[in-house]
């Protein structure tokens, strides 16, 4: 379901808690095609989107990084480009993965682009340390159920 789940996702942060988000913004589609060219991988639909409209963020302890600007900054950032390049090179993370978010515990979410489906979307990976347990089937379904889950802890 990729964007429809991506896009009920903000529709359902807009709606219920409109005030606990916090995205950078937009950015160029120039800016996409320099990060897509220094990962070498070209970023699947929903993520795009994301990128796109959103830049980077997320919403009361949930964070999705993205991009920020054409530095892409390493470690100890939100910059997606910059953290996969580094973990590219500290602990030799397979060039197919993207890393989109941290899972709190030494490993991280990653879009495996080595398995896309039919619509060019990428599985959700927890990656690190040689692990790779997909958990989601797109960034739109991964964005959506973290969504779910931090409004229904505050009901």
């Amino acid at each position: 379901m990729g964007m429809q789940d991506l896009l009920k996702a903000f529709e359902l942060i807009n709606k219920k808690i409109p005030d606990q988000k916090d995205f950078n913004g937009e950015k160029s589609e120039n800016l996409l095609c320099m990060a897509e060219e220094a990962l070498d991988i070209k970023f699947p639909p929903t993520y795009r989107y994301f990128l796109k409209n959103h830049g980077c963020g997320g919403i009361d302890g949930f964070e999705v990084y993205g991009l920020i600007d054409e530095r892409f900054a390493p470690l100890y950032s939100s910059d997606t480009v910059g953290i996969t390049l580094d973990a590219r090179k500290q602990y030799n993370l397979p060039k197919e993965f993207i890393i989109i978010s941290d899972t709190g515990d030494g490993y991280w979410y990653a879009l495996d682009s080595s398995y896309p489906n039919k619509d060019g979307e990428y599985p959700v990976v927890i990656c690190g340390l040689g692990a790779r347990e997909k958990v989601n089937e797109d960034f739109g379904e991964f964005f959506l159920e973290n969504v779910t889950n931090l409004l229904s802890d505050d009901e």
